[in-house]
């Protein structure tokens, strides 16, 4: 089990909204932490609907980061993107989005967050080409991050 608590609310509302995990889920190898959020109001009570984008608190981003430095020659890179799909068709059917990045001597950000498409993931991943260049991964790290 999971300890911990988050806790949110602005100046222009009297309500607190409150998430707190739940029993880890393991898939595949990952721990996926799930929860509750409550909206409690001035008096401590629990009260009113909470917002649908804190609702579940069950939502994982991943983001991906290719070498497409000129480094890692292009059945290495497609090999890379082939784990990618592979890895993202196995957790759509949860509630996780992803995004993707390459880097070589600059960092290129594909596909946000709010750009992802389950319907058409495959085909936004291998339409992705390989930039060729140095490689600066520390660069892209704090670019992705």
């Amino acid at each position: 089990m999971s300890l911990g608590l988050s806790m949110s609310k602005t100046e222009l509302s009297t309500k607190t909204i409150v998430c707190g995990p739940t029993i880890p889920k393991e898939c595949d190898n990952i721990n996926l932490y799930g929860g509750m959020c409550f909206s409690i109001g001035p008096s401590l009570q629990q009260g009113g609907p909470v917002p649908a984008s804190l609702q579940n608190c069950k939502t994982t981003d991943i983001a991906f980061l290719l070498d497409g430095s000129g480094s890692v020659n292009r059945n290495q890179f497609n090999t890379m993107k082939t784990f990618v799909k592979g890895l993202t068709t196995r957790l759509l059917h949860q509630n996780t989005r992803f995004a993707l990045a390459q880097y070589s001597s600059g960092c290129t950000i594909h596909l946000k967050f709010n750009m992802f498409e389950r319907a058409t993931w495959n085909r936004q991943v291998d339409s992705i080409k390989q930039q060729q260049g140095g490689t600066n991964t520390a660069g892209a790290i704090k670019t992705v991050v």
